[in-house]
């Protein structure tokens, strides 16, 4: 389950993708919602499951709205919620985008964190937050360091 991190307007969404994998012909097929918020910063969740998208372009969510579900739609090795945050950017060619840091929090008191590349993090909030492992990549796969 998906929960919207901000409160905002949904400005995209797609679920009619039925599959994914890691042949490029996926890289634009992944099940997704984009979600304005007050600041004009875009909150995108991606990879959403087939039929796994539960809100519409135009709809007002608070945050902690479910909005989806996690899938391997689109260019995807498995089961995951790709999330990111953007700020649009005017060019003298068009426009661009930037990426926004986020802090993440888990558990319950909470943890929060600033999420690293190869991070895996489960939304587990019944027990004490704790800092979740890096996956160290090997050549057999990656694993928790």
């Amino acid at each position: 389950m998906i929960v919207a991190a901000r409160k905002g307007v949904v400005i995209s969404a797609e679920g009619a993708n039925q599959f994914g994998g890691q042949d490029k012909t996926m890289l634009s097929m992944a099940n997704h919602i984009r979600i304005l918020h007050a600041d004009d910063s875009i909150a995108t969740y991606a990879h959403l499951a087939p039929r796994g998208v539960l809100v519409g372009v135009g709809q007002r969510v608070e945050a902690g709205t479910v909005i989806g579900y996690s899938g391997s739609t689109g260019y995807s090795s498995g089961p995951h919620l790709h999330f990111a945050v953007h700020q649009l950017l005017r060019k003298s060619d068009g426009f661009g985008n930037i990426s926004v840091p986020i802090r993440f929090y888990v558990g319950n008191p909470a943890y929060v964190f600033t999420p690293q590349y190869l991070q895996k993090v489960t939304a587990d909030y019944r027990s004490p937050g704790k800092a979740p492992p890096i996956l160290e990549i090997k050549k057999t796969g990656p694993k928790a360091r």
